[in-house]
């Protein structure tokens, strides 16, 4: 596996791309990449790319995209989670992998034993870029500020589950029915809303 890259979309012209400073500097000097190397991009947005470094210039990795690869490293089923706030090392790791596992939003949200009640967005989107690079993700999931437990449950959402550490239902315990194609509702859950994995 080639060794993957953020691309801003601002950065590809064409069949051509360059990465920004930060990531030029990973390339030729953390992975010692250079001209004639396969690497991956990937916008965050959903688009990936296999290029070729051609040259590098100031500082900068400058190449050409061989291959445009739509939702590269996505599955096709959208999960949302609202876990419920940790302490740092711990959410962050939550966040870590719940980007490997293919989530595309994280909710978090203030309960009423959260001993944090804030937490560094700018942080946490370092380490979801980080953990898509590793597993070569081309949407990088979305993190929104905190929000307390009552007031995000009274937005209108889509189906819906709620898990507890310690319980002893099991999601592979669940029956699913299939109501027509690609649809499937749990048989003990039908009215819930979204998926929620609260912590």
């Amino acid at each position: 596996m080639s060794n993957a890259f953020f691309i801003s979309p601002d950065n590809v012209n064409g069949n051509s791309f360059s990465l920004d400073k930060r990531e030029s500097h990973h390339a030729s000097n953390v992975f010692r990449l250079g001209p004639g190397d396969v690497i991956s991009l990937l916008n965050g947005k959903g688009l990936g790319y296999k290029a070729i470094i051609e040259r590098i210039e100031g500082g900068i990795v400058h190449g050409r995209i061989e291959k445009l690869i739509d939702q590269m490293g996505e599955n096709s089923i959208e999960i949302i989670i609202a876990p419920a706030l940790l302490k740092r090392d711990r959410f962050e790791s939550l966040i870590e992998k719940a980007t490997e596992l293919g989530v595309k939003e994280i909710h978090p949200l203030v309960a009423e034993h959260c001993t944090k009640r804030t937490v560094n967005i700018e942080r946490c989107k370092k380490i979801i870029i980080a953990s898509a690079k590793q597993c070569q993700r081309s949407h990088f999931p979305v993190i929104k500020e905190p929000n307390m437990i009552a007031k995000w449950l009274k937005t209108p959402r889509e189906q819906c589950f709620a898990g507890i550490i310690g319980a002893k239902s099991r999601l592979k315990k669940f029956k699913y029915n299939k109501i027509r194609k690609n649809t499937y509702c749990a048989e003990i859950i039908k009215t819930v809303r979204l998926f929620i994995f609260l912590i």
